[in-house]
């Protein structure tokens, strides 16, 4: 997000209800705030592969992070490594 506000940036996210609520100025995550977004006059978002890969930008892809033991286990269980 921070680069938004000095260099063209592409938000990517394969999830187009995020993306739509990302260009809203909505984090549904919390770790921004509209304001924040708002500030970012360079970035953009998209759910389209071809562009994230075609352009020309830095690139910020957006992702759901485990934040708890429980989802860190179930992706390393999903993943067959050892959760840390």
């Amino acid at each position: 997000m921070e680069f938004g506000k000095q260099f063209d940036t592409l938000g990517f996210d394969i999830n187009p209800q995020r993306i739509a609520e990302l260009a809203a100025g909505e984090d549904r995550t919390h770790e921004v705030t509209a304001a924040e977004l708002a500030e970012a006059k360079r970035l953009r978002f998209s759910v389209e592969a071809a562009e994230f890969v075609d352009a020309l930008y830095r690139r910020i892809i957006t992702a759901g992070s485990p934040t708890t033991a429980p989802n860190l286990n179930r992706r390393a269980n999903d993943a067959n490594i050892p959760a840390p």
